[in-house]
């Protein structure tokens, strides 16, 4: 008798042990990896930064929590809901390097924003819109999906080409963007506190 029922335990065991196998891994809360191995999902982030810092060397970012989480593919969609700027971009994701394609119908192409809706985002200068894009896109790609590298190109591939936003005299933007602090840095010696190239 005890024979078949140590077998029956043994096998209910193994049972067990086989159903929790076959259970799909769930992801770790707060988890931003590139992908989930099971899906190849991209990350999502509940937390939004608006950049403000405009060339400043004193950070200016603010934070806005989601209802829900959103994808990089998304990430356009949720800043236009959010600011009523046209943000207009696509993301395309190689491993942790991020490309994002600005289309000519962008404010930042355009230098165009709403100026009676969405008060916390209303723009009188080009300059201070531009920044705040380029910024706010880089910023939550880095800070919140893990990007190590940001490329923004125009909706061919091409490096991006925009007329230099004050202070720069030059704006290359074929490498990797660091931020408008960073740039300005660069042009003026002004001290940003972030490490030189």
């Amino acid at each position: 008798m005890k024979g078949p029922i140590c077998l029956r335990l043994a096998a209910a065991a193994a049972a067990i042990m086989l159903l929790a196998g076959c259970q799909p891994a769930q992801p770790v809360p707060g988890s931003t990896s590139a992908e989930t191995a099971e899906t190849g999902e991209s990350a999502r982030t509940d937390t939004l930064r608006m950049d403000f810092t405009a060339g400043s060397n004193v950070e200016d970012v603010r934070t806005v929590e989601l209802e829900a989480a959103v994808t990089p593919a998304a990430l356009c969609d949720t800043l236009e809901e959010l600011t009523g700027i046209q943000f207009d971009f696509t993301v395309a994701q190689n491993g942790d390097v991020y490309t994002v394609a600005w289309q000519d119908t962008s404010a930042l192409i355009l230098g165009e924003t709403p100026q009676d809706e969405h008060q916390d985002y209303v723009f009188y200068d080009d300059d201070l819109l531009r920044w705040f894009m380029l910024d706010t896109v880089w910023r939550n790609l880095t800070e919140e999906y893990g990007a190590k590298e940001v490329l923004y190109t125009d909706p061919e591939g091409a490096a991006l080409t925009l007329e230099s936003p004050w202070p720069l005299e030059n704006f290359d933007l074929s490498e990797p963007y660091r931020g408008s602090a960073w740039y300005c840095e660069q042009s003026t010696g002004w001290d940003s506190g972030l490490p030189s190239a």
